[in-house]
């Protein structure tokens, strides 16, 4: 009796190192968030900052169009000074030798009227220029105006640019769920930790279009047991889905909950003496396989059958044992099958649909089945990177050892986020 006690001892510690291993996990996924948003956020800006604005361009069209007004300046102050070079001219050629009076008078109103001739075309000439001038100038300003218009366009759309969606096909991946339910009273935490690749299968052929295997570490820390292990998760083609894992599952005993490693040598217990007896710790084993096939309808309506095996091995030492967390007997190497089937559509955002579960366990012929309305909500943010979803399930309890006609409610709220 001293040695078991001893191991029990033992095991206690070992239990409180793995719960208190499970918090801290999930203050380094927390950092590892943190960090990572902000190096994403950094390179956003640089990437925004690397985009040469090509204000340089805006200065020497604003220099080209100073230089064309000025020499077009310069141009009206030369019509000027050949209009005063005339004048001269002519005052040369009134300083010449006296004539006769009426020769004087003729060529004075001969020079007079040549003089205004040369006015008015010297005026017309000048008019001209200076509306080419002024036309000019405006095509200058025009050009101007549409350049830096355009500049400025560009300028604001490199300001609105947005950094490109992350390729959620392939990377590595951070999933954390809380989950609950009610008859029965159950919660924990599922943690994983995966890395995904794309386009496992090379084939042309539509029905491997978008195949990928997410394989990774996962660990579910619940009110009774912690259930740590190696997983993958393959969606091979368009209508079918394979998730495997193995696990190393222990059961320990936390007062409050009482929900540890409680054995028994029969099935056929009351549920008040099941509650009566104190939960102890245990050790063993889960290998679990389950094929899951789905096709939709043009229509949108999707039909999924899923079939979960599970082979389960505890250390325990009675013949049988109660899981809490489903209130269901298992022999200490047992098969459990779990089969649901399922009609969902889409509704706005929401996936919506009724399902039928049936569990069967084939060592201590335990059997439970349900009718259920199943609910969920997903959406990306953050380019992407960051992913939530919530699944609600509610049914009625068909037929079960313990909670025969009653009503269940069973939830997961989940973030994921992508590493790399």
């Amino acid at each position: 009796m001293k040695n078991n006690k001893q191991k029990y001892n033992i095991k206690h510690l070992y239990l409180l190192f793995i719960g208190r291993i499970n918090l801290k996990v999930y203050y380094i996924i927390i950092l590892l968030i943190i960090f990572s948003l902000s190096v994403k956020a950094q390179v956003n800006d640089d990437e925004i900052s690397d985009v040469k604005i090509e204000e340089p361009k805006i200065i020497e069209q604003r220099e080209e169009y100073d230089t064309q007004e000025y020499s077009n300046s310069q141009q009206v102050e030369q019509t000027d000074d050949t209009i005063n070079i005339d004048d001269e001219i002519i005052e040369v050629e009134d300083s010449e030798e006296p004539q006769d009076n009426d020769d004087i008078e003729n060529s004075t109103e001969a020079e007079n009227t040549a003089v205004n001739n040369l006015v008015l075309e010297n005026d017309k000439q000048s008019d001209t220029e200076e509306n080419d001038t002024e036309i000019e100038i405006d095509l200058v300003n025009d050009t101007n105006t549409n350049n830096i218009t355009t500049n400025t366009n560009d300028t604001a759309n490199v300001t609105k640019k947005q950094p490109k969606k992350l390729d959620t096909s392939k990377g590595l991946f951070i999933d954390s769920s809380f989950v609950g339910s009610y008859n029965p009273i159950n919660v924990g935490l599922d943690l994983k930790v995966f890395y995904r690749c794309s386009n496992i299968i090379k084939s042309t052929n539509d029905i491997f279009k978008g195949n990928y295997i997410d394989v990774g570490f996962r660990n579910e820390f619940k009110m009774g047991n912690n259930m740590a292990g190696v997983y993958a998760d393959f969606i091979a083609t368009t209508f079918m889905q394979i998730d495997a894992g193995i696990y190393y599952n222990v059961f320990y005993n936390i007062d409050t909950f009482n929900a540890g490693y409680i054995g028994f040598d029969n099935t056929d217990i009351i549920f008040a003496d099941i509650n009566a007896v104190s939960s102890g710790s245990s050790s063993g084993y889960i290998i679990s396989v389950a094929p899951k096939f789905y096709y939709t309808f043009k229509t949108g309506v999707t039909i999924e059958n899923r079939t979960e095996i599970n082979l389960l091995g505890q250390s325990g030492n009675s013949p049988y044992y109660i899981d809490k967390d489903k209130y269901i007997f298992y022999k200490s190497n047992d098969l459990e099958i779990i089969n649901q089937i399922s009609i969902l559509t889409i509704v706005n955002l929401f996936k919506v649909g009724p399902s039928y579960s049936i569990l069967y366990v084939v060592g201590s012929k335990q059997f439970a089945q349900s009718i259920d309305i199943n609910l969920s909500v997903s959406k990306y943010f953050l380019n992407n990177s960051l992913f939530l979803h919530f699944d609600l399930k509610s049914g009625w309890n068909l037929s079960h050892p313990y909670y025969a006609n009653t009503v269940y409610f069973e939830g997961k709220l989940g973030i994921r986020y992508q590493i790399l």
